[in-house]
């Protein structure tokens, strides 16, 4: 880092500190701080305990929930395969044998308990506008994706005929090569889905955000874009792109470089 660089960062970062705002009383940051772990619990956290807080969130009439979490894989209970099959060992066994229904009962109660990833979703399926954050990964594509993406994470891509190409050079946003979305049964239940990419500076500041990433042949907006769209009662049919310029937001223009 040179000597400019250093004080071009310094520079910038008080123009933020002399230039913000308060965001007001709208807003909020539910923090997992060292306190909460020392109260709850060691990182992490069971799902149906996220599930909580989501619940807690929309008691208190929060319009749109953010959450950081990434959901990429299963939260699976060690016990809860074994409950399952006696599950469905006992569904096997005489229908008329009374003398099973209470144990019948406590295994679909400990299978409904332990399935924290199902509580969670069905949290999010109650009207909680939860918004996800999913990570990509930068780099330059060479050939096509592995996989396809999952049909609800394409949902969320910028429709083609709200890219726009000002400069006629194509400058692309930030370019990505893998994918890694929310688990199905979590991520259908979103209210949306958005990328979660924060590049550090070499100083480890993070001092610029991608609102919009490049995945082969798509573009799907950043978390916070998605946030601020579920906020205004907009969805990402109502997000432009004009290529290396700005990202339009409804009828707001966030201008950007290149």
């Amino acid at each position: 880092m040179t000597l400019l660089e250093c004080l071009e960062r310094d520079a910038y970062d008080l123009g933020v500190q002399m230039s913000s705002e308060s965001p007001g009383d709208r807003n909020a940051i539910i923090e997992i701080d060292d306190e909460s772990i020392q109260n709850i619990g060691r990182w992490p956290w069971p799902r149906d305990l996220h599930a909580k807080m989501v619940e807690k969130l929309t008691a208190a009439r929060a319009k749109t929930i953010g959450l950081t979490v990434f959901y990429s894989e299963p939260q699976v209970d060690a016990g809860l395969a074994y409950i399952e099959r006696f599950e469905q060992q006992l569904q096997t066994m005489d229908a008329a044998d009374a003398a099973k229904a209470p144990l019948y009962e406590t295994l679909k109660e400990a299978t409904t308990r332990l399935d924290t990833d199902g509580t969670l979703a069905n949290k999010f399926a109650t009207g909680s506008n939860v918004v996800l954050g999913m990570q990509f990964v930068p780099g330059e594509p060479i050939g096509n994706p592995d996989e396809d993406l999952p049909a609800f994470i394409n949902a969320f891509a910028i429709p083609e005929a709200n890219v726009a190409d000002p400069s006629g050079e194509f400058l692309l946003p930030l370019s990505t090569i893998a994918a890694v979305p929310p688990i199905n049964t979590i991520g259908e239940k979103a209210q949306s889905v958005g990328h979660l990419i924060t590049p550090q500076d070499i100083d480890g500041g993070v001092r610029t955000e991608p609102l919009v990433v490049s995945y082969y042949d798509k573009f799907f907006p950043s978390q916070s874009l998605m946030i601020a769209a579920a906020s205004l009662n907009l969805g990402v049919d109502d997000i432009k792109l004009n290529l290396g310029e700005s990202v339009e937001l409804g009828r707001l223009n966030i201008k950007t470089d290149t």
